[in-house]
């Protein structure tokens, strides 16, 4: 079994039950096509069969043997190269599991990031890009991957043969954002959304865009149609946090934090956003212990907190600063 496939079946044993199901629909869905190609199989084992009975000379036997195994062999890999594309299928499937991706998906492991890639790369070999949905999945894997070039490319496929797709337009704009084409990014996320006013996961990331082209009151906006739409949803509230402390309302930001933490306390992104915006308020014993949590449950917070802004309150205090010195280390030659 090749590397990747192992990693695969790795993946697959921890998928919860609607992926599962996804997997078993797509076995049934491929049944006939299955069932077509292993009878040409067949018959051909079949007519070789009665070829060799007929045969008189050791020679010709020997030849016709060759050839069944020859036959037998392809079928075996037929149903091994099948079993692949669906084990890649439903990975893609299982990352993605709505199809829709969000701007603040953060970047995989490298190892997973090599068996998706592998998983994208089985999907193209055995069954290559011919429909919407083909393209679109194929975009999702390359997307999650970190593939974002060829994953803009697989959704402008897609989005070739069905022009107004509102997923696979917001999922184009989450590769131009990560391609720093915010433009280009927020064209797709006003044309999506144009189809879809109500999609809270594509109003947060236009939201996120507009936060990167520094409109904070178009951003403020979007994040709050997106919390009226869906009231629950944990990262609009930290986004609209951001956003607020960037317009300077204080009070407001560390309110939306806190309640980003009340509906998922495992949104570390809001706790290291917490302490930034509890650093300008001049709180710097809780912004430090907030830093402290977010740096403890990932370590990609150490790095951004040396070159944080936010935290030159913290920095540059007297009796503070030292510790907040050795929770960011040094830079990295």
């Amino acid at each position: 079994m090749p590397p990747f496939v192992a990693a695969i079946f790795g993946f697959i044993r921890g998928i919860p039950g609607a992926a599962l199901n996804f997997i078993d629909r797509r076995r049934w869905w491929a049944k006939e096509d299955r069932a077509e190609i292993e009878k040409t199989y067949r018959d051909e084992i079949e007519v070789l069969q009665e070829q060799l009975n007929d045969a008189e000379s050791d020679v010709e036997k020997a030849r016709i043997r060759a050839e069944i195994q020859r036959v037998r062999d392809e079928l075996r890999s037929f149903h091994r190269a099948r079993r692949e594309l669906l084990l890649s299928k439903s990975l893609v499937q299982r990352m993605t599991p709505t199809g829709a991706i969000t701007a603040e998906e953060p970047p995989l492991p490298q190892a997973d990031r090599e068996v998706l890639e592998a998983a994208a790369s089985v999907v193209a070999r055995l069954e290559p890009p011919k429909t919407f949905a083909d393209h679109f999945i194929q975009g999702n894997a390359f997307y999650i991957a970190g593939e974002i070039d060829r994953a803009l490319l697989e959704y402008d496929a897609a989005l070739e043969l069905t022009p107004d797709d509102p997923i696979a337009l917001g999922n184009r704009g989450v590769a131009l954002d990560a391609l720093q084409r915010y433009d280009e990014a927020l064209s797709a996320y006003n044309r999506t959304l144009e189809l879809r006013p109500d999609h809270a996961l594509n109003l947060n990331n236009r939201g996120i865009i507009l936060g990167n082209l520094k409109r904070y009151e178009d951003a403020l906006s979007d994040f709050s149609q997106a919390l009226a739409v869906e009231p629950g949803y944990a990262r609009a509230f930290d986004n609209r946090g951001v956003t607020l402390t960037h317009l300077g309302r204080y009070e407001k930001a560390l309110a939306d934090h806190n309640r980003a933490l009340e509906l998922d306390q495992d949104l570390v992104n809001a706790l290291y956003n917490r302490g930034c915006v509890l650093a300008r308020m001049g709180q710097l014993k809780r912004s430090l212990a907030d830093l402290r949590d977010a740096i403890g449950k990932d370590p990609k917070y150490r790095p951004l907190a040396r070159e944080e802004e936010d935290f030159g309150n913290l920095r540059s205090d007297p009796t503070l600063g030292p510790e907040f010195e050795r929770l960011v280390g040094e830079p990295e030659d």
